[in-house]
């Protein structure tokens, strides 16, 4: 009897000990699977992650800490990833001239910082990041794209949430492309700076949005080599935007449908009664997110421009707009980018030239 006593009394001191023990362990096992210590993991994730791992609680599907992701500063509140990519470019037409084409190769250096926060109610995401193209054989084609972007999502209540965008995005058009002169030398740098507010509301199988937003387009001018400059301020526009998106998302599926259309009209500095136009487009599309393999934005695009100049009379465009991102394993990525657009013409008599990239 006395031993069976000091039995019973020896497990319910081990047990005082071991349950608050077990209970820390299982809640650390029970949310972070078999990922490991909470600390570690949290160092691990970034925002996307984070946010995938709250909604992912309920959800059948779980994705993976990526091991090969951006280390960079993470606390599990906010987090800052910077990179550098540098890579090789080749070109069977290096110079861009129509005559006495020469084949020719380069190098792309890319660098890039991203931020994001993991609150647990809003958002607050942004990236800086450029990506310079030098040919070595002929630095007149070099050319520079830089971006700058932030989006901060605010959460007003259950299904009902706003997003704040501000961009700015440069670009150099280099001799023989975009317009630009062949006897150019040095690139063409053009600026779009915009902003854009758009209130979502989440009606279970629909959601629906609606984008407003201005962006300040302006070309810059090009040297010549015979010492000529040309002035390019009459391209300059203002471009208002109204959008309108319904989303069909039944039981949160990896595939979701929309569409989507626009308004678009575009105020010229110089010569508006000429230049001025009413623009709209519109899109049949599909999202992909299936989880970290499949991911992009695929829609069928039609567009359509009238001038304030009848001679200038109405252009026209269609074609396939998106992206795609494949990541068949952790090490590899595929991107697929198509877009399509209705460009400024510096030609006289002539409206805005479409364009497919």
């Amino acid at each position: 009897m006395g031993q069976s006593r000091s039995i019973f009394v020896g497990l319910m001191v081990f047990a005082s000990i071991a349950m608050p023990v077990g209970a820390q362990a299982q809640t650390v096992i029970g949310d972070q699977k078999t990922y490991g210590d909470a600390a570690d993991l949290r160092g691990a994730l970034s925002a996307y992650d984070f946010a995938d791992k709250k909604s992912a609680q309920t959800s059948a599907k779980r994705r993976k800490v990526d091991p090969y992701t951006i280390t960079g500063y993470d606390d599990g509140v906010f987090s800052l990833k910077p990179s550098l990519e540098i890579g090789a470019v080749a070109s069977d037409n290096s110079y861009f001239t129509s005559a006495s084409r020469a084949a020719g190769a380069g190098y792309v250096i890319k660098p890039s910082l991203n931020f994001a926060t993991a609150w647990p109610v809003h958002e607050w995401t942004g990236s800086v990041g450029g990506s310079w193209t030098s040919f070595p054989t002929d630095t007149a084609n070099d050319g520079f794209v830089g971006t700058a972007l932030t989006d901060f999502r605010i959460d007003i209540r259950r299904g009902f949430s706003v997003n704040l965008e501000a961009s700015a995005v440069v670009n150099e058009t280099i001799a023989g492309q975009g317009q630009v002169s062949n006897s150019a030398v040095a690139a063409r740098r053009d600026w779009t700076i915009g902003s854009n507010a758009t209130v979502v509301k989440d009606f279970g199988p629909v959601q629906s949005s609606l984008k407003l937003g201005i962006s300040r387009v302006a070309y810059g001018d090009v040297p010549l080599d015979n010492g000529a400059i040309i002035d390019n301020s009459a391209l300059n526009y203002l471009e208002p935007v109204i959008s309108l998106r319904g989303t069909l998302d039944l039981n949160h599926a990896a595939l979701k449908p929309y569409a989507e259309i626009s308004y678009l009209p575009r105020l010229h500095d110089i010569n508006p009664d000429q230049r001025n136009s009413q623009g709209a487009s519109a899109a049949l599309g599909l999202t992909f997110n299936d989880g970290p393999i499949w991911q992009g934005d695929i829609a069928a695009v039609a567009m359509g421009r009238v001038y304030a100049d009848q001679n200038l009379g109405t252009a026209l465009n269609a074609g396939v707009a998106g992206n795609l991102t494949w990541s068949p394993t952790p090490l590899w990525t595929v991107v697929g980018t198509s877009s399509v657009a209705l460009n400024e013409s510096l030609l006289p008599n002539v409206a805005a030239l479409p364009s497919w990239v």
